[in-house]
């Protein structure tokens, strides 16, 4: 199964309220889509407090909303992710169990 597939099935499975063929529609128009045969990314820039995204949008965005990130090189996605971005923010939100967890992006793990 390839990086793709997995990434559809992984998504639906734990985002009941968006596919994933939706997400990567909503980030190739509004956003940002990294995909290499061995890492895939899917985020969005947004508004955050550093508690709460405030709003979505490139317009003074300081936050990465990233709906996937995976990856089949052996190494963190989340490492692999930080080294894609086309912008330096200053927080990185990922939704996990149904919630938005927003991070400062220079406590998040480094190589």
């Amino acid at each position: 199964m390839n990086l793709i597939k997995q990434a559809e099935q992984l998504y639906n499975d734990h985002n009941p309220e968006h596919s994933f063929r939706d997400a990567l529609s909503h980030c190739l128009n509004n956003g940002l889509v990294v995909s290499k045969p061995d890492f895939l990314l899917l985020a969005e820039p947004c508004f955050s407090d550093g508690k709460r995204i405030i709003r979505y949008g490139w317009d003074k965005a300081n936050c990465w909303h990233v709906q996937y990130c995976g990856s089949t090189r052996g190494s963190n996605p989340i490492k692999d992710c930080m080294k894609e971005a086309s912008f330096v923010p200053m927080y990185a939100a990922f939704r996990r169990r149904c919630k938005d967890k927003i991070y400062k992006w220079s406590r998040l793990p480094r190589d």
